[in-house]
């Protein structure tokens, strides 16, 4: 009798642990591909009336593969949604995580530890944007040099147009001019020459005047070691006599 109510008691507790989680089932509808960073939407459709808890999330449930957007938001999708099921049954998910994964939801009793989890595959893509779009960009840039290129062959015909302009106006100038111009030449060099010599003058001068301010501060400070020594020979004979 023992082993009997023993093995009853073991039955129902192994019926009673298992039931909340076998009785609920549900769907989740899901797209099988989306790309990174992309929002799409999932529902979950069940026939239970209580309400629920709700957790969805692509790869695994942390912020860094992909997030849940709830009550204006997005939202971690580690943390349950309380109490939104059946109430809400559409919900918007992005994806950070790319490649072949699995996209699951939880349904949970709220307070509860057990959990109904339910999965469908998905196979989320890279973008491509960035890649299209430096090609894109190269192309521009050898466009925009080709043409600063054809610019330049444009302008060049100009610069030798002028050059050749320059040459003609020299040899077109009369004699008297040239000469002019040799005279007005030869003048600035004079004046240049003159002004060289100024500035060896003055440095000259400054030069004798410093070398005479020098004597002349030497000579003054042997006057006064002379009178010095004169008080001293003074003081000396004076104190002799006394």
């Amino acid at each position: 009798m023992k082993h009997t109510a023993i093995s009853i008691i073991f039955i129902f507790a192994i019926v009673f642990l298992i039931s909340p989680s076998s009785s609920l089932e549900f769907q989740l509808i899901s797209p099988s591909s989306s790309n990174v960073n992309t929002s799409f939407s999932v529902s979950i459709s069940s026939s239970v009336s209580d309400t629920y808890d709700v957790k969805i999330f692509v790869h695994d449930d942390s912020k860094e593969f992909c997030e849940i957007y709830y009550d204006g938001k997005w939202n971690n999708p580690y943390y349950y949604l309380k109490g939104v099921f059946p109430q809400t049954k559409e919900y918007k998910l992005r994806a950070y995580y790319s490649g072949a994964t699995k996209i699951c939801a939880r349904l949970r009793k709220t307070n509860s530890s057990s959990f109904t989890e339910v999965c469908n595959p998905i196979t989320i893509n890279p973008l491509t944007n960035q890649t299209v779009q430096a090609p894109t960009s190269n192309n521009s840039a050898s466009n925009k040099t080709s043409s600063d290129n054809s610019a330049n062959n444009k302008t060049s015909p100009d610069k030798s147009e002028n050059s050749q302009d320059n040459t003609n106006n020299l040899n077109n100038m009369t004699p008297d001019f040239i000469s002019d111009v040799k005279i007005s030449e030869s003048q600035e060099q004079e004046n240049l020459s003159i002004a060289d010599n100024d500035k060896i003058i003055l440095n000259k001068k400054k030069e004798d005047s410093k070398f005479i301010a020098r004597q002349e501060k030497i000579w003054v400070y042997a006057l006064y070691a002379f009178i010095v020594l004169l008080a001293l020979i003074i003081a000396y004979f004076l104190l002799r006599n006394l």
